[in-house]
Formats: C-alpha cells, structure tokens, sequence
C-alpha cells in the first residue's frame, strides 16, 4: 500500500488546501502556519481528518517577521520532512501556496536539501 505525507504552508486563505488533499490524497497532514492563524488551522485541520480520514498536525512558526525567521522556516520545515519520513511514508510533498512568500521561499529550499518535490497551487 503506497502512503502519501503532505506539508502545506498556510496562512489565511485555505482553498490551496483542499485542492492538494482532494489530489494527492494523502495519510497525513502537516501544515506549516503563523502563530497569527494557529488556532484557526488547528480547527480546521480537525474537521480536514475527519472529512477526508487522515490523520496530521500544525507546526506554529515563531518569530516569522524576525531576523530568525528563514532559519525557524526551514527548522520546521525539516522537522516536518523526519516526521513523514518516520512514519514510513513513501511520497512527500510540500506545497507552498499559503502564508508569506517569506515561507514559501525557506520552506522551498529546506525541501530542496531535503529531496523533496515541491508544488504550487495555481486557482
């Protein structure tokens, strides 16, 4: 059975969201978001498991309009890749289409040391 991890940036818009589960219907979900809208995703993450039967988590970026901020992105970022990569997940992802360009720019390249394919969402 092939199992599919996803890490997806978010901020607050949420249809990239959708859109990437319905198309690689993934095992589990991380989403990489602000401190600003981390209760928000926490919410609808829970309603996302249960809708789509997954099973995921929200990684809180601190301090993402400080000087150490690319740095906490691409921390996370990998910290998400050695998740899904624990859990034994044939494919990874990560989709940059929320959040700052700021996340999409550290996010990409910690995806990029990491070998992992990087996508858009293009509505």
């Amino acid at each position: 059975m092939t199992t599919t991890g996803l890490i997806l940036t978010i901020g607050k818009s949420t249809e990239h969201v959708k859109t990437s589960i319905q198309f690689y219907n993934p095992d589990y979900l991380i989403l990489m978001t602000s401190e600003e809208y981390a209760s928000t995703t926490r919410r609808k993450l829970s309603h996302w498991k249960k809708q789509y039967d997954l099973d995921g988590d929200v990684v809180v970026i601190e301090g993402l309009f400080t000087d150490d901020s690319a740095e906490n992105i691409m921390t996370e970022s990998l910290r998400a890749i050695d998740v899904l990569r624990t859990a034994e997940m044939e494919y990874i992802y990560m989709g940059i289409t929320g959040g700052t360009m700021h996340m999409a720019a550290a996010a990409s390249s910690a995806a990029t040391i990491a070998g992992v394919a990087i996508f858009y969402v293009k509505q």
